[in-house]
């Protein structure tokens, strides 16, 4: 007779690589690698992400800011400018093709009205087959936060390892600051 054990969703999803690609504008999507071909000499590309137009006279329309290669159960980071943090799994973001704008991260996370995210990290699976939480949230690594009015804080990346659905403050913000970046470190990196 089999033992009956937990069965968790990872373990049924295939360890696959994907391209994750965030727009200015808040729109995200994952693409498998299988869509991007290596292109030799002379090659003329191919048409990737389309973006949304402006709507109205004088405002500017939506660009690409990030785009990474993960693995489908790799962990996402996203940082607000108000000092808050979401996690995802990277099977979590819809998957679409190359050429398709991407879903609206305000419908994938449970973003506050006033929120828009200032940094995303990517947090790489270890372990066998990818699942060990506890290599995954390596106590060695460190988050280092960066605001605009010059406040930084360097947290522990295995404090972030159990965070709820609705987010949780990764760092308080002053009411006239915001956070303009956030970037993972082993404690004796250098940055300029």
């Amino acid at each position: 007779m089999p033992a009956e054990g937990d069965i968790d969703i990872e373990d049924l999803i295939a360890n696959e690589g994907c391209i994750i690609t965030i727009t200015h504008g808040g729109y995200i999507k994952r693409t498998p690698e299988s869509e991007f071909r290596a292109q030799r000499r002379g090659g003329r590309g191919v048409i990737g992400m389309a973006t949304r137009e402006a709507q109205l006279e004088g405002e500017e329309g939506d660009f690409v800011e990030h785009l990474f290669t993960a693995s489908t159960h790799d962990s996402l980071m996203f940082f607000t400018q108000t000092g808050r943090c979401y996690i995802e799994k990277v099977y979590e973001i819809p998957q679409m093709s190359r050429a398709s704008k991407g879903r609206a991260m305000a419908n994938l996370l449970e973003l506050r009205p006033e929120e828009k995210i200032a940094a995303t990290l990517r947090i790489e699976a270890k372990g066998e087959n990818g699942t060990s939480e506890t290599s995954t949230w390596n106590p060695e690594l460190h988050i280092m936060f960066a605001t605009r009015r010059g406040l930084v804080k360097k947290t522990n990346l295995s404090d972030f390892a159990n965070v709820r659905k609705g987010g949780i403050i990764a760092i308080q913000i002053e009411e006239d600051d915001e956070l303009i970046d956030a970037l993972l470190t082993n404690g004796s990196d250098e940055s300029y």
